[in-house]
């Protein structure tokens, strides 16, 4: 790669700053440590207030870089001593001296001696990998005293001697996050039959008469100002989090503490968090010195405690990695067209929908049976595309809507229609109760007590409705007519009220999407982010426009009756005409005669003749007998 002079090395300091770097160049950067160390000090001097570490970190959206450090001599030839590393967000802690009569940078005996590097610069190396345009990085650097723990300082499998990176892996639902244990900045005097990382490993249990270190995970959520169809990742917002999770005062003023994030050494370290892709959110880790906190009640708790390097994720990759969602979030035609056809058929449906009857029957039933299709493909195929899961789905809700049709069209089978259309109307209903407070009880981390009572509840609607039809095919297309309307128009605001039905299908397709699920429709926290306000307000439109479509249609705009089926209605028509009546015997016999070929109308007037002479032989008799 091609290498900037050295005399255009350039300065980080400790507060966040951003430079344009053209990608395969290695440009040149160096850290002076505020308080460098001028001469050894011993192993029981607590009050030393040189720095004992400092740690660089690189951040960009979405390129990779290649950072280099040496704490002693320009990297160039620092040879093995250099501590290199690869990524979005990447850091390096690098020990500003070394324990004398030991073995080990962790290891102290009562003689041991902290003695400073004879240097008072870091010298670091930066190269954003790959070609394109200029690519904004922004450096840090932050060196702290003896007090506090050193981040990553007991990594024991990895490349770099101090490892204080956080490790992100994520998926559509879901971010894992996991890190490197850290040392102790003081030396524990007394315990010298180990050393400080095997120390660590022995006593850090929460039931330890003396726990060491202590683990606390935050986030701070980038602000956003988009809607589903259209989002914007604004490189600045992105700079101005990371700054503000880097150092402990920033991270506990602005940062906010992820619940049951309190973690000890012997504990496992990862933690699973449900995510929402497209969301950017910064994560860092709070390591504490507990035991030298409690040992120095007076004095700043803040001195005990070291953060890691920020981390950012968007749950989403700018670089098109295979299996992971797209941050590729520009206008889709397709979507946005779906978007508009729910706020349509929403619409109608909401309104006119026991008006439609026909269209309400064939709706219901498609929507119904190719949810159940899609749910069981997703489950039981997941090597299956996301093309093929809706083709046959789509195919085999068009023949089942076709079906319950017929049913109703030629055998009248209108407890078929109402479990059918009830039935969608149970799934929202169950849908919104377990996205409400309710839906955060442990007992629903369980996916088997979560499946039965979802789908009881989904029974229990129809099977109370259909004692009224009327009101049963009133209720249920109001309610999903208004939800599906304005679930399209979710996409367009960036809320999270189409979640509430989506997050039945993700349940349902991924076995552990309950396992860090936040379910409250209601809290800040709902699949990871949410905007607590517009989810309230969403929430009241549907129950509100609900409410008024079911008042129009029960009095005003659709039949107080039931339609029946049009083929049964015929056959009664037929099956009572009265055939003796003498209309009914003319029309036979006018039939009869169209069969036979005779000449209708010269039979007609006979017949007529016929029936005058009839009539006029009756008269005369009677006026014989009086």
């Amino acid at each position: 790669a091609e290498h900037s002079l050295a005399g255009d090395s350039q300065p980080i300091t400790s507060d966040l700053q951003t430079f344009s770097l053209t990608p395969s160049v290695v440009y040149h950067f160096y850290y002076d440590p505020p308080a460098p160390g001028e001469h050894c000090t011993a192993v029981t001097n607590f009050d030393d207030p040189s720095d004992r570490w400092v740690r660089i970190d690189a951040h960009t959206q979405s390129a990779t870089v290649r950072m280099a450090v040496s704490k002693s001599v320009p990297v160039a030839q620092a040879g093995y001593h250099l501590s290199v590393v690869k990524g979005q967000n990447v850091g390096v802690v690098a020990r500003l001296g070394n324990w004398s009569r030991t073995w080990g940078d962790d290891c102290v005996t009562d003689e041991s001696e902290w003695c400073p590097v004879q240097t008072e610069r870091i010298f670091v190396t930066v190269e954003v990998m790959g070609n394109g345009s200029e690519v904004l990085v922004a450096l840090q650097g932050q060196a702290q005293d003896v007090r506090a723990p050193i981040p990553g300082g007991c990594c024991t499998t990895c490349f770099i001697a101090n490892d204080p990176n956080i490790n992100v892996v994520y998926t559509e639902h879901s971010t894992a996050l996991d890190f490197m244990q850290a040392d102790l900045g003081m030396a524990r005097i007394g315990r010298t039959s180990l050393c400080s990382c095997d120390l660590i490993a022995t006593e850090g249990t929460p039931s330890s008469a003396s726990p060491n270190l202590r683990y606390d995970y935050y986030r701070l959520y980038i602000p956003q100002d988009s809607a589903s169809y259209r989002k914007y990742f604004h490189q600045d917002d992105m700079f101005t989090a990371i700054s503000r999770m880097s150092t402990v005062e920033n991270v506990l003023q602005y940062g906010e503490a992820i619940s049951d994030g309190q973690i000890f050494p012997t504990q496992p370290k990862s933690k699973e968090l449900n995510t929402k892709p497209g969301q950017g959110v910064v994560y860092n880790v709070i390591v504490t010195d507990v035991y030298e906190q409690g040992q120095n009640p007076t004095l700043d708790p803040t001195l005990f405690q070291a953060t890691y390097t920020p981390v950012v994720s968007y749950a989403c990759s700018f670089t098109g990695q295979p299996n992971v969602p797209s941050c590729d979030f520009s206008i889709s035609p397709a979507v946005t067209a779906t978007a508009v056809l729910c706020i349509v058929l929403g619409f109608v449906m909401a309104v006119f929908g026991h008006r439609y009857f026909k269209l309400e029957i064939f709706l219901f039933s498609f929507v119904l049976f190719a949810g159940a299709v899609f749910l069981v493909m997703t489950a039981q195929l997941p090597d299956a595309s996301h093309a093929e899961r809706m083709g046959v789905s789509a195919g085999a809700g068009l023949v089942m809507a076709l079906l319950v049709f017929a049913l109703w069209y030629y055998r009248d089978a209108q407890g078929i229609v109402c479990i059918v259309v009830a039935g969608v109307l149970g799934i929202i209903i169950a849908a919104v109760l377990f996205a409400s407070p309710l839906g955060d009880m442990t007992i629903w981390k369980n996916n088997l007590n979560y499946g039965m009572t979802f789908t009881c509840i989904s029974l229990f609607v129809p099977v109370v409705l259909m004692l009224r039809m009327r009101l049963c095919l009133i209720l249920s297309s109001s309610l999903v007519g208004t939800y599906c309307a304005l679930a399209g128009v979710d996409y367009f605001v960036g809320s999270n009220f189409r979640e509430i039905l989506l997050n039945v299908f993700n349940r349902a397709s991924e076995p552990d999407f309950a396992k860090n699920y936040d379910g409250n429709y209601f809290s800040d926290e709902f699949n990871g982010f949410a905007d607590r306000k517009l989810n309230i307000i969403m929430f009241v439109a549907w129950l509100s426009s609900a409410c008024l479509c079911i008042l129009l249609q029960h009095f005003w705009l659709t039949p107080k009756k039931i339609p029946t089926s049009p083929y049964k209605q015929r056959h009664e028509e037929w099956e009572g005409r009265p055939l003796l009546a003498v209309a009914s015997r003319r029309d036979y016999g006018a039939l009869s005669e169209r069969a036979q070929g005779w000449d209708t109308t010269s039979t007609t007037r006979s017949a007529r003749s016929l029936s005058m002479q009839s009539a006029q032989t009756q008269a005369q008799q009677q006026q014989q007998q009086q």
